[in-house]
């Protein structure tokens, strides 16, 4: 019955991605797409549209986005602790905070919001939106004190996380809802056609991204980032939801989401403030191949 339901899985919600992803991975190399701007395009003109869409249609009510926020919030911090006692002495040490990052933050943009609107099609990509949002807001605030620049203001980390797209569009959707209004209907086949655009593009520069990783590195540190962010997180995220009560679907969502791959920023920052950019492309490259097995399971279980 498992596997049968684990096959159906891999078929009907996996292999689509991952073709798209290979498809990615081809045309990057046939053509030499500029990353950069793929990127960019996916992160300010088609993901914000997509959130805004979906957290204006989704049915979840303020009172659940407050729990799954607060759930994501503390499933983060016991990730980080783990990670700073796993990374934190040792011989370890010296891939803190690469190999700390890299087990934080998943993959919930050019990965995790397509598996969403594929394997929950009712309400995925609005629980999403939720836990998009806290990790970007994390990510922004604690994952650059991390990388190592200590000195920003607390009045700067507000303005550069009010420059993030993601977090306009949800604070503006949540606007609307709450003042029980729709934006102009001049405006909504716009944004319905750009919504409609992200996955695949976001799929295929994640390809994209794949195909340019070199996949080998001290095994030590990269064996212990792959357990914890596709192993150790979703079981972290299963006892969560249960301390606070997470009800069906929103807790599969929720699990499913803690077991994504390594995410993207995490290169991205790396390389930005001089860290090992080596390490944290190799955890994205290998953490993104072996989630096909590990996400495959998680859905058929829980879905």
């Amino acid at each position: 019955m498992l596997a049968g339901h684990l096959l159906q899985i891999l078929r009907d919600i996996v292999f689509p991605l991952f073709a798209i992803i290979g498809l990615g991975v081809v045309a990057g190399r046939a053509f030499h797409f500029d990353e950069r701007t793929l990127s960019r395009l996916c992160f300010h003109l088609l993901l914000p549209p997509l959130i805004f869409v979906k957290v204006l249609e989704s049915t979840l009510d303020l009172a659940q986005l407050r729990l799954v926020m607060g759930a994501t919030l503390l499933h983060l911090g016991l990730l980080l602790a783990f990670s700073r006692v796993l990374f934190g002495r040792g011989a370890l040490r010296p891939y803190w905070p690469v190999a700390g990052l890299a087990v934080v933050f998943a993959n919930c943009g050019n990965y995790g919001i397509p598996l969403m609107e594929m394997a929950f099609p009712d309400g995925g990509v609005g629980v999403m939106a939720g836990i998009l949002m806290t990790q970007n807001l994390a990510f922004f605030s604690v994952g650059i004190y991390l990388a190592g620049e200590r000195q920003r203001s607390l009045g700067r980390m507000v303005v550069d996380l009010l420059r993030v797209p993601v977090i306009d569009a949800i604070l503006a959707a949540l606007a609307l809802r709450l003042l029980h209004l729709s934006p102009p209907h001049l405006l909504q086949q716009p944004l319905s056609y750009l919504a409609g655009g992200l996955v695949p593009v976001a799929l295929m520069t994640l390809g994209l991204q794949l195909g340019r990783t070199r996949l080998t590195t001290n095994l030590a540190p990269l064996g212990l980032v792959c357990g914890a962010r596709l192993g150790l997180s979703p079981l972290l995220a299963a006892g969560v939801g249960l301390l606070l009560g997470l009800e069906p679907p929103l807790f599969a969502i929720f699990v499913v989401a803690a077991g994504l791959p390594v995410a993207v920023n995490v290169y991205l920052l790396s390389a930005e403030y001089g860290l090992d950019s080596g390490l944290a492309s190799q955890t994205i490259g290998w953490t993104t191949l072996l989630s096909v097995l590990t996400l495959s399971v998680l859905l058929a279980v829980l879905r």
